[in-house]
């Protein structure tokens, strides 16, 4: 990460990479950027300045590597749970399950033997490749291949 233009005058940060502070405290650098990622979100609800987010998550950093992880744990950071949007993940994730595998099984009763596929077996593959789609897009949040 570059260094940041200095928006808050006298921040204990000023002028160090997120590199710098997880040397500081001896952690790795990927800790620091996911406790960065959440300081990120948490000060979006003080500011909408981008480079004055930054600076301030970077502070908390500087004093705190685990600044946010503690602020979440004390249940002091809204912005940081994510339960309610797990859930409407997995609600998702299970009515595609669903379909795929009602789409599948109709599949199975729609294919002619020996001859070709029929109209509605075509169209059940066209509701399946749709289906792969949302899993694709969905796949992020909700495992699929369990």
């Amino acid at each position: 990460m570059t260094k940041l233009k200095d928006m808050i005058p006298g921040g204990k940060s000023d002028n160090m990479t997120l590199s710098q502070i997880a040397k500081k405290h001896g952690v790795s650098l990927s800790d620091i950027q996911k406790e960065f990622e959440m300081g990120m979100k948490v000060e979006s609800e003080h500011s909408d300045n981008i480079e004055k987010k930054k600076e301030v998550t970077m502070d908390h950093l500087f004093d705190n590597p685990k600044y946010y992880t503690k602020l979440k744990g004390a249940g002091l950071a809204d912005e940081l749970d994510e339960s309610q949007v797990g859930e409407l993940y997995v609600q998702i994730g299970e009515a595609i399950e669903k379909m795929d595998s009602g789409c599948e099984e109709l599949a199975k009763l729609l294919k002619t033997p020996g001859g070709g596929p029929s109209q509605e077996f075509r169209e059940i593959e066209n509701i399946r490749s749709s289906i792969l789609a949302l899993k694709n897009l969905f796949g992020d949040g909700y495992n699929f291949n369990k």
